[in-house]
């Protein structure tokens, strides 16, 4: 009886809300969560950010325009290296550094890009955070 009452309390609610099925939700990045005490990269004022992330495993995000020239900064928790991709420029092993003085690559792009792709693979599941930025170009 009780399963009977919960069953016709869960349609009404539905109902009332107007609810058919789930929502869908948008596709984003999938990173494992970076330890709290790892930041993004700082960078200097004179470069505009694009975006960044950070996690502890292999990891791709889309952003916004870029120009012919984008930095990224790399901090991680401990030594070690990423592989990363910008804009299908190739894999490049890039070595970690730290939130305070990361490391700096610059990626030069055939052109400007209207999406800016950035694919990210570390050599063991390390803590890292990325940042990029517009180097101009």
């Amino acid at each position: 009886m009780r399963a009977k009452v919960l069953s016709v309390l869960g349609v009404g609610a539905l109902l009332l809300c107007g609810c058919t099925q789930a929502a869908s939700v948008p596709e984003q990045p999938r990173v494992t969560p970076a330890p709290a005490d790892l930041r993004l990269p700082t960078h200097p004022a004179g470069e505009t950010f694009i975006g960044g992330m950070a996690g502890s495993g292999s990891a791709s995000g889309g952003y916004g325009p870029a120009g012919a020239a984008v930095a990224v900064y790399l901090a991680c928790q401990s030594e070690g290296e990423l592989t990363v991709n910008v804009a299908n420029t190739g894999k490049t092993t890039v070595p970690c550094g730290t939130s305070e003085e990361p490391t700096r690559t610059v990626f030069k792009l055939e052109s400007t890009v209207a999406a800016l792709s950035i694919d990210v693979e570390p050599d063991n599941l390390l803590a890292w955070g990325l940042t990029a930025t517009d180097a101009g170009g």
